[in-house]
């Protein structure tokens, strides 16, 4: 046994860039050079929130004892939120899942549309970065408070479990794991992501699958 002395430790503030990257209609990242990757500048001060639901504890207590018979417990998930007061085409059509038409009129939505996401949190001081992998976007628009504020775009949304490698070029499996979220080495811009994201692409008659894991280009 030892004493572990924590010193010096890890702490995570002042963000310097908030990214995200699209996923395909094909429901995993695109190839590399075909990835829309947004560096989102106008957001609120400290709007940038991620937080994990409460823990499901569900028990069965026992007849003759204080200590429960049984005990299971659902991990809470992670939701992401983060306040945008920039209203560009390319925010409203990628991440509001608003259509723009030839005259460039842009249109909001009449129905929910599915909008997946990468979402990497990235540090002055180049610490760590945070990344959900896999975000499903609900983005919300308020156009109000325009003397004194701005029209505001909530873009929030769940994290979504997928599987993921820590070191996605490895020819070994064994280190992938499931996850909502991670943390990892920064990547330094216009440099690929040391980890992968899973993807499985289908090819060939009969049709075969192959998974691989999919890195994304800052």
């Amino acid at each position: 046994m030892s004493v572990i002395k924590l010193e010096n430790g890890l702490v995570l503030q002042k963000a310097s860039h908030l990214f995200m990257t699209l996923y395909g209609s094909d429901g995993y990242l695109p190839a590399t050079g075909s990835q829309n990757t947004y560096d989102i500048r106008a957001i609120v001060a400290d709007t940038i929130n991620l937080e994990q639901d409460d823990n499901e504890v569900n028990t069965k207590e026992h007849e003759f004892s204080n200590s429960p018979l049984l005990e299971n417990i659902n991990l809470g998930k992670f939701q992401f939120t983060c306040t945008c007061i920039d209203f560009q085409d390319d925010i409203l059509t990628e991440l509001f899942g608003c259509t723009k038409d030839s005259s460039g009129v842009v249109m909001f939505p009449s129905e929910y549309k599915e909008i997946f996401a990468c979402v990497r949190i990235a540090f002055h001081d180049g610490t760590k970065d945070v990344i959900i992998p896999k975000l499903k976007l609900n983005a919300k628009a308020v156009i109000g408070t325009l003397k004194t504020g701005s029209a505001e775009g909530t873009l929030s949304g769940t994290a979504y479990a997928i599987d993921v490698k820590p070191a996605a070029s490895a020819s070994s499996d064994t280190d992938v794991k499931e996850t909502s979220l991670f943390m990892a080495a920064p990547t330094a811009a216009g440099a690929a992501s040391a980890w992968g994201i899973k993807k499985v692409t289908t090819s060939g008659t009969p049709p075969t699958t192959t998974t691989t894991y999919q890195t994304v280009t800052y």
